[in-house]
């Protein structure tokens, strides 16, 4: 991919690779996650454990859970205001 270094210093090179390496690590936890999860679901529809319309609902909220979980960097991060340390 083409690199833009916005400054005289290459440490903007060092951020962009950790920056890859935690997306990455995220991105491969959360296909485990959804992949372990699903196949329990399915396992239990097909020894008829769990109902068709349960499972769906099931596979349907852990694609959800999956997606939370990969924009959770991008949520605000609660800091402290400087109000509140006095």
């Amino acid at each position: 991919a083409d690199l833009l270094l916005m400054h005289d210093n290459i440490d903007g090179l060092l951020v962009a690779r950790d920056l890859a390496r935690t997306a990455l690590a995220r991105i491969h936890g959360n296909f485990r996650r959804s992949l372990f999860w699903n196949s329990l679901f399915l396992l239990g529809g097909l020894f008829g454990v769990l109902s068709p319309g349960i499972s769906a609902f099931l596979h349907n909220a852990a694609t959800a859970a999956g997606a939370v979980s990969g924009i959770r960097p991008m949520l605000p991060s609660a800091e402290p205001s400087e109000e509140s340390s006095c």
